[in-house]
């Protein structure tokens, strides 16, 4: 004769489950992120952090107020402590636009309409910017922290109007624009890495 065994899960399994659970969500509650660990035990200032103008060391002129922008942004999204002027004893974050590279990687096909066959004009144009990052004390005039960065992006030009004859300065004029538009984008993409190695897991 066969018997059929029934299983139940004894009360206090339950109990030690439940406590398990509840550890468990404590624990993931109390993770985050600081900024003390990776850097140092006094960077956490009450006078916050002051980020000044990026210097810029290229022709593009204006770029370093992206930068600076997407910056405070980012410290403030984190909740960082962001002091407008400077402080004493606020650390400073200084940051250089060192190069902007821009290559054509793409041509566009021979034969464009209103164009000789031989001639091509640049299809899709790359756009890397490099990035400095120092931590500054004031006090003591020494660097805490320093780091280059670089993001990428990739352009797409307007053929529509490099190829039109009519309009002998929308080559340089449009494309321009199009490549100061993607500064945006490099500045969100760097100032997120620069946080990211900034802080860590505790």
């Amino acid at each position: 004769m066969i018997s059929h065994k029934k299983y139940c899960v004894p009360p206090q399994s339950g109990k030690r489950f439940a406590v398990f659970c509840v550890l468990f969500i404590e624990l993931i509650a109390g993770c985050g992120y600081t900024l003390n660990h990776r850097l140092q035990d006094t960077f956490k200032s009450p006078r916050g952090i002051f980020v000044p103008v990026f210097q810029n060391k290229t022709q593009e002129v204006g770029s370093e107020i992206v930068f600076t922008n997407a910056l405070i942004r980012e410290l403030l999204s984190h909740g960082e402590k962001v002091a407008f002027e400077r402080n004493e004893g606020a650390f400073e974050l200084r940051g250089t636009v060192s190069q902007v590279r821009r290559e054509v990687e793409v041509q566009s096909a021979a034969g464009l309409k209103r164009l000789e066959a031989y001639q091509r004009v640049p299809d899709q144009i790359g756009v890397r910017v490099f990035v400095l990052v120092e931590m500054i004390d004031p006090e003591t005039k020494t660097v805490k922290y320093s780091k280059e960065f670089s993001a990428y992006q990739r352009v797409t030009a307007p053929l529509n109007r490099m190829m039109d004859v009519d309009a002998p300065s929308s080559l340089g004029v449009t494309t321009e624009s199009l490549i100061e538009n993607s500064y945006t984008l490099i500045a969100r993409d760097i100032m997120r890495d620069v946080y990211d190695s900034m802080v860590e897991v505790f």
